[in-house]
Formats: C-alpha cells, sequence, structure tokens
C-alpha cells in the first residue's frame, strides 16, 4: 500500500472516530441511548467509493475498534464494528457496479447509501442495539427506520459532493488508476 493512500486512510479513520464519538448525539427511544445522530459513517461509506471495498472494511473495522475502546465507556460490542465493516464494503462494491453503468448523480448515490445502509444499520446495527439495551427488536425498528431515512439523505447528498470535488484530484485518480481526460 502507497504511503499517500495509507495516510488518507488514516485520515478517513481519525475523521469517522471524531464524527462519532465526539460531534454526535444519542436519541433515547424507550429511556435507552438507540439512535446515534451523527455523521459517523460518511468517511466510512467515502472511503468505500473511493478506494474499494477493502479499504471500506478496513475503516470501518478500524475506527469502530478504537473509537469504542478509546472514547466509549461502554464494552466493545463486535457487532458494530462487523457493522461498520460491511457498511464500507457495500459502498465499494456499489461505487464499481455504478460507474460502470451511470453517471453519478443523487439518485445513484441515494441508491449506494440505501443498500449499504439498511443490512447494516437498519437491521444488524438495530438487532445488537436491542441485545445491549434489553429493549424489544420490534420497538426500535419503525425508530430507526425513520433516523436511517433521513440519514440516508444526508449523507448521499454530502457524499455526492465530495465525491464530485474528491474524484478529480491527482491523487486519488492515481490510486483508484482512472486515467486523466
Amino acid at each position: 500500500m502507497k504511503t499517500n493512500k495509507l495516510i488518507a486512510l488514516a485520515l478517513l479513520v481519525a475523521t469517522s472516530i471524531i464524527l462519532t464519538r465526539f460531534l454526535s448525539f444519542y436519541a433515547p427511544i424507550f429511556g435507552a441511548n438507540t439512535i446515534r445522530v451523527g455523521l459517523g459513517h460518511v468517511p466510512i461509506l467515502l472511503t468505500g467509493i473511493l478506494f474499494g471495498p477493502f479499504a471500506g472494511a478496513m475503516v470501518g473495522a478500524v475506527s469502530d475498534v478504537i473509537g469504542t475502546l478509546l472514547f466509549n465507556p461502554l464494552p466493545y460490542f463486535p457487532g458494530f464494528t462487523l457493522s461498520a465493516a460491511l457498511t464500507g464494503i457495500i459502498a465499494g462494491l456499489m461505487i464499481k457496479l455504478l460507474e460502470r453503468y451511470h453517471h453519478i448523480g443523487i439518485i445513484q448515490m441515494l441508491g449506494l447509501v440505501y443498500i449499504a445502509e439498511l443490512p447494516t444499520s437498519v437491521f444488524m446495527n438495530t438487532f445488537f442495539v436491542s441485545i445491549i439495551s434489553g429493549v424489544p427488536y420490534s420497538y426500535l425498528l419503525l425508530p430507526r427506520v425513520a433516523a436511517t431515512a433521513i440519514f440516508v439523505i444526508a449523507y448521499s447528498v454530502i457524499l455526492l459532493i465530495l465525491y464530485k470535488k474528491l474524484i478529480k484530484l491527482d491523487f486519488i485518480r492515481e490510486m483508484r488508476q482512472i486515467p486523466d481526460k
């Protein structure tokens, strides 16, 4: 792995940790902190989009492990690490498919984020929060679906803006092996 790619991935890990652990808040449902409101998934999704599924998985997993071990008062739960890694993997796979057949616009980005967030944030993380909080899965599902619908829109707009700007940078193009236009 090239040094500039490693530095970019480390910066995305740090950004995810900061956005998740320091610049987010919880919305309690049924007396338990069950919905985190923040932008911590944006760097993970962006990594998958820019650097591929393996890099997305690494950034997702590393940011969750480090963020939890250093800044979370609760014990480490590996399910969230799996979910974060899967978010990066799905984003990386989806962008490869979309770039092959489509110009990347807001509809494509909404689809990408929706497909990445549905299995991870809605189903997996709701299950894990249910286990940790003791609140039944069925009680948590609807509020988390509604919150994720809002997050998908916000993440998509942010990611599209970042994607359009960052894809033009020479070092990103070189790492993605995109020829100059």
